[in-house]
């Protein structure tokens, strides 16, 4: 979990670095490990790391080498290097091993299609200097967060909306927003948030940001094929594929492990895969009898001898 902002201003005055370095301090426990700034005129954007992949080198904002293209990014890119070997193909060098690197150089290659090419969980943004002009991506299932906002004089962007009204400093309740949470208990069908004039760029979707002019559009949407039957030879192969690409990661990796079907499925087809730099943790209360699962999590770790 990372956190970024970008900030926007078309006001006199410009984008303060005092401002924006307290923005990017709201999100410190989204990453502790790393800060980074850009500030140009009017727009600036910072960022909050938590290292995964690359950490000496994957350092944000990350620029294009006539430094006309910034970007950063919250999230984990899972064919990075499948996407990597494809630009190296086409004559393109890389300096790390960051998947940060490879967007960067597949939106400057491929464009707005870039975004067809990748897979994982993400919210990027993207700040292109010729153009004066943003982009904004967040993923097919809407995994990572990305809000916005207008203000006197601008936009914002942020991971969270607590950035957001660091700056709308009168925010308004959404009734409709809250109501519908406590009727269903989740609200995350729209891009309406709690707060009036403070959205969230829906899943699948991006958005540009230029001359005041903002536009989101959807890049995506899932096609159900109805009459398409199970196979179950079929599901586990494109399962352990889709796992074999979750566990990429220069840092070790922690499973969560109730007693359920879900988290053991996970753990056992990454054992399958022979991965081993792992630990698995669990949770129950001695005061909570209910549920309790801790016999058939302790059957589990047995069996499979789990590093739990």
């Amino acid at each position: 979990m990372c956190g970024i902002c970008g900030v926007y201003n078309f006001n006199s005055l410009g984008v303060n670095s005092n401002d924006l370095k307290l923005l990017n301090n709201e999100m410190i426990l989204r990453g502790p490990d790393e800060e980074g700034y850009f500030l140009n005129n009017n727009f600036g954007m910072a960022m909050r790391r938590l290292s995964i992949i690359d950490i000496k080198n994957g350092s944000q904002p990350m620029f294009s080498e006539n430094k006309n293209i910034s970007l950063i990014f919250n999230g984990e890119i899972y064919n990075y290097i499948e996407l990597k070997t494809e630009l190296e193909n086409s004559g393109i060098n890389f300096r790390s091993s960051s998947d940060t690197e490879v967007l960067l150089k597949s939106f400057i290659h491929w464009g707005l299609k870039f975004i067809e090419k990748i897979r994982g969980m993400f919210s990027i943004v993207i700040f292109d200097n010729n153009l004066n002009k943003i982009y904004c991506f967040r993923d097919h299932l809407g995994q990572k967060p990305l809000f916005y906002s207008n203000f006197d004089g601008g936009l914002i962007i942020s991971s969270e909306i607590k950035d957001i009204l660091k700056i709308k400093r009168k925010p308004i309740e959404n009734n409709k927003t809250i109501l519908k949470y406590l009727v269903r208990g989740w609200c995350e069908d729209n891009e309406n948030t709690y707060f009036k004039e403070i959205y969230s760029l829906p899943a699948a979707s991006y958005m540009t940001y230029q001359n005041k002019s903002l536009r989101i559009i959807k890049y995506w949407k899932l096609n159900i094929i109805k009459n398409y039957d199970y196979n179950r030879e079929e599901f586990y192969e494109i399962f352990k594929s889709n796992l074999k690409l979750h566990l990429r990661s220069d840092v070790p990796i922690a499973f969560t492990l109730s007693g359920g079907l879900d988290s053991s499925s996970l753990i056992k087809t990454a054992l399958d895969l022979k991965f081993d730099n792992y630990k698995a943790y669990s949770i129950k209360s001695k005061f909570v009898k209910e549920n309790d699962e801790s016999s058939y999590i302790d059957d589990f770790v047995k069996v499979n001898n789990i590093n739990h």
